[in-house]
């Protein structure tokens, strides 16, 4: 399987503000948030993402290690699109099984 990287132009924000501010001057297809930081800056990320009308309509794909029903529960509750599962050998592959 391939990584996001090799796959599209990506890029990695250190903050949820930093990433907030560079999809709203990007405007990008699609956002990738990985789970393997911290849940809680993730699903913060999220939810800034949708609560701003310059960026609420851009598709946001949580990158998760499992798809159990809590992740998926709160992918949908913060306003994710998508959860795909990522490498759990490798926390610098960022894979997506999309």
């Amino acid at each position: 399987m391939r990584s996001l990287d090799q796959m599209f132009s990506t890029v990695r924000t250190a903050t949820v503000e930093a990433g907030h501010e560079m999809a709203c001057a990007e405007s990008p297809d699609v956002i990738a948030i990985d789970l393997s930081t911290t849940s809680s800056t993730a699903w913060t990320m999220c939810r800034v993402l949708k609560a701003d009308p310059r960026t609420a309509d851009i598709p946001v794909v949580i990158l998760a290690r499992d798809n159990n029903a809590d992740t998926i529960a709160h992918a949908g509750y913060v306003g994710a699109s998508i959860v795909a599962l990522r490498d759990d050998d490798d926390t610098d592959q960022r894979d997506a099984a999309a």
